[in-house]
């Protein structure tokens, strides 16, 4: 076993369960499920968007599954690969496939489209991004939906392995960590643009999101709170699919608006975030709204410039530093975590890691599908 130390949130036992996740047969009781059970909040609208990512998106199960087990590997979780290799192999993956996955694109044996989902996957692990070559190969294979879910789970599973090991969850007893593998590949080099180039996939019209959104309620709720939603572009832009929009929605809902962490506090994480992945449009939108948050115009600066700004409390800096250290290493370091614990409960602190998880999701589905500036908003600042 390779998980660097024990578990920082105990997972429950079964007299610890609550009842709804008790009583779910269909709900495996392994330890991320037992973990993540500690705050129902939570747990219940992630699950409904990871239980879509993991068995119901465009993809078949086999593409999911090379998605998800390289951007374990890429991501270095032992929990998250030794998960997916046994539900990788009941999707017909071989073992030297799985052990291919952990080679990369340019291992051998890959059909072309296979081959371009393994190269998706290290564009969006490098660059949160999606290249002109590789969106390319993808749109040869693969509809807009499809390519949508594609970014959707390499984005979903990034956040997975950000709180499988920040939260230090243990691997279960039927599993391996990663395969001892020599010639195993990682993408060596990050670097993270700005928006460049028109949009790839079309907002739609007014009139087309309403026959997109069709009788779902969450959604007609939403379009009697915000007016103009196709002005909006990443919602009329995500609208084009329906079914993975509302299973993301509620899970976004909880973070950006119910969870334990305070307004200011959820934005200081979603906009050092946006940062971290040079997002211009989750970075403007997040400004306007760190201003409602009560962030002054040169917070919202600092916010960029990094938690070693002297005028930021501890309290506040330590949040960017997690921020930041998921950000390049996906784990939270024990100094950090004891930081953590000085003012944040488990539950927040797994806010934490979710409110940076979705934002991260979110800045990778903006910059693949070169989502275009709403007219009220700005990019990133100069700093």
């Amino acid at each position: 076993m390779t998980i660097p130390g024990p578990a920082r949130i105990l997972p429950l036992t079964d007299e610890q369960l609550p009842p709804r996740v008790a009583k779910n047969n269909d709900l495996p009781k392994v330890n991320v499920i037992r973990t993540l059970a500690g705050h129902p909040d939570a747990f219940i609208p992630w699950n409904r968007f990871a239980n879509y990512v993991l068995n119901k998106s465009t993809l078949v199960a086999r593409q999911r599954e090379i998605l998800f087990l390289r951007t374990g590997w890429n991501h270095q979780s032992d929990y998250e690969f030794g998960q997916h290799r046994i539900i990788g192999q009941r999707a017909g993956l071989s073992d030297e496939e799985i052990l291919n996955i952990c080679r990369g694109p340019n291992a051998g044996g890959w059909a072309d489209n296979e081959r371009a989902l393994l190269q998706a996957a290290d564009d969006l692990y490098s660059t949160s991004d999606i290249s002109d070559t590789t969106w390319a190969r993808l749109d040869a294979h693969f509809s807009d939906q499809q390519k949508v879910d594609v970014i959707i789970a390499v984005a979903q599973y990034t956040l997975v392995c950000m709180l499988l090991k920040s939260v230090r969850v243990q691997l279960d007893d039927n599993i391996d960590g990663l395969p001892d593998i020599a010639d195993g590949t990682i993408p060596t080099s990050r670097h993270y643009d700005r928006l460049a180039g028109d949009a790839r996939i079309l907002p739609l019209s007014a009139e087309d999101i309403q026959k997109s959104i069709g009788q779902d309620e969450a959604l007609r709720k939403l379009t009697e709170i915000v007016d103009n939603l196709d002005k909006i572009n990443v919602v009329a832009t995500l609208a084009h699919h329906p079914d993975a929009y509302i299973a993301w929605n509620r899970f976004a809902a909880y973070v950006f608006n119910e969870s334990t962490l305070s307004f200011r506090q959820r934005e200081i994480v979603f906009l050092r975030t946006g940062w971290n992945h040079k997002s211009d449009y989750e970075w403007g939108q997040h400004y306007l709204l760190g201003q409602k948050a009560g962030l002054s115009e040169e917070e919202l600066l600092n916010i960029a410039r990094g938690p070693g700004v002297d005028a930021w409390c501890d309290e506040e800096r330590v949040l960017m530093q997690a921020v930041d250290e998921m950000f390049t290493e996906t784990d939270i370091s024990d100094e950090t975590w004891a930081a953590l614990d000085k003012y944040y409960s488990d539950q927040q602190k797994v806010d934490v890691i979710l409110g940076s998880g979705n934002y991260t999701l979110v800045s990778m589905l903006l910059k693949a599908m070169r989502v275009q500036l709403d007219d009220n908003i700005e990019g990133l600042p100069v700093v």
